[in-house]
């Protein structure tokens, strides 16, 4: 994933000190020795000057010159930062959902004022389905500030000591499509259900316990209609005498005479 800026040139050394936290090997440079004279950390960065000043962290600001507002960050390896959690969550001070490589270690994160929240995958985006495991992009969107911040680290325990980088636009358009992205779970939309109104129940038990892995803070995992049929029958088994699932295609039919099937809910 890509983003292209125009900046202006007052700009330079903030940008230049954010990408020196990324620690980049610059093997070769053509950049006149009078722009470098004005610009320190322009100059730093090419000739690989090391960061030295603690705590390792850099958050720069700045608009394009079509007047975007842009946060830039960077981590050295020496930070020992997690992009996400101690950085773009702490720096915003907000939610943020985010959609990159992660292990088994590193959960969502529901505990205190703001929440780090991981998308669950696949997800559908731009009409097509996207899982985790396959995409090699990595962003967050910051809820509240209509900012969708495009980052080069994993949700890794490891990535830690691993220096990094997030290049954060405010945009209320682009904010828009990624969150719903974030929010529009890959395979509910697919799914036609045939019943009669009497059983209307037990679909909206179905439907709101899928909805709540994306709406709550737990660790999303997939949330899918075809995950949940297997418990669903796990707990209607033994307690009503008369009860049908069946799975063709997508096409899901339930038939339970509505007392019982009540009582068993409850």
């Amino acid at each position: 994933m890509f983003l292209c800026l125009s900046l202006r040139k007052t700009n330079l050394n903030s940008v230049a000190k954010a990408i020196r936290y990324q620690e980049p090997y610059i093997y070769a440079n053509n950049l006149p020795a009078a722009l470098l004279n004005l610009h320190n950390e322009l100059s730093n960065l090419v000739t690989g000057v090391e960061v030295r000043v603690t705590p390792f962290l850099e958050h720069a600001k700045f608009t394009t010159k079509a007047a975007a507002n842009i946060e830039a960050f960077g981590k050295h390896t020496k930070s020992f930062a997690d992009m996400y959690a101690r950085v773009l969550k702490n720096k915003f001070a907000a939610n943020i959902r985010i959609w990159a490589p992660s292990d088994t270690r590193s959960k969502s994160i529901c505990k205190g004022q703001y929440q780090l929240r991981k998308i669950a995958s696949p997800m559908q985006f731009a009409g097509s389905q996207v899982s985790r495991e396959a995409d090699s992009t990595k962003w967050a969107v910051v809820d509240g500030k209509n900012t969708v911040c495009l980052t080069t680290n994993d949700y890794k325990v490891g990535e830690k000591k691993i220096p990094g980088a997030a290049v954060c636009l405010e945009n209320a358009g682009l904010y828009n499509a990624f969150s719903t992205a974030a929010e529009f779970l890959f395979g509910l939309q697919n799914i036609f259900i045939a019943m009669r109104l009497t059983e209307t129940t037990i679909i909206l038990v179905l439907l709101k316990t899928c909805t709540a892995q994306v709406a709550t803070c737990k660790d999303d995992n997939n949330c899918s209609f075809h995950q949940l049929v297997p418990t669903l029958r796990y707990q209607l088994h033994g307690s009503l005498e008369h009860h049908q699932i069946v799975l063709k295609k997508g096409v899901t039919r339930i038939s339970t005479p509505v007392a019982k099937l009540e009582s068993s809910l409850y």
